[in-house]
């Protein structure tokens, strides 16, 4: 049976990870690509035109509201699942991604 695509993608990042020294290598890269990024295309608040400002606050508002109705539409679906995620046992914010994505352990 062929393997799926996110099964070859496992097994890829599982080799790839499985080297220490090559690991840490990409990760150190990928930081630095990631710091120059931040550096050239990021800009605080401040230093915008308030076209700009009106824009990204505009982009912000959009993305936050998006974020609270799949906060509400997970809650709405399983209100048990978020229950168990949210929990003091559970205790990481990686519980409660899961449980926005109905995921179960």
């Amino acid at each position: 049976m062929p393997f799926t695509a996110a099964e070859k993608q496992r097994e890829y990042r599982k080799r790839k990870d499985a080297d220490p020294g090559r690991r840490q290598a990409y990760l150190i890269k990928e930081r630095e690509a990631w710091k120059r990024k931040k550096e050239t295309s990021w800009k605080p608040m401040a230093e915008l035109q308030p076209r700009e400002q009106r824009l990204r606050r505009r982009k912000n508002r959009e993305a936050v509201r998006r974020f609270r109705s799949r906060q509400k539409n997970a809650e709405a679906v399983s209100p048990e699942l978020n229950d168990i995620y949210k929990s003091p046992e559970c205790g990481t914010s990686s519980c409660s991604r899961l449980a926005d994505k109905n995921i179960i352990l």
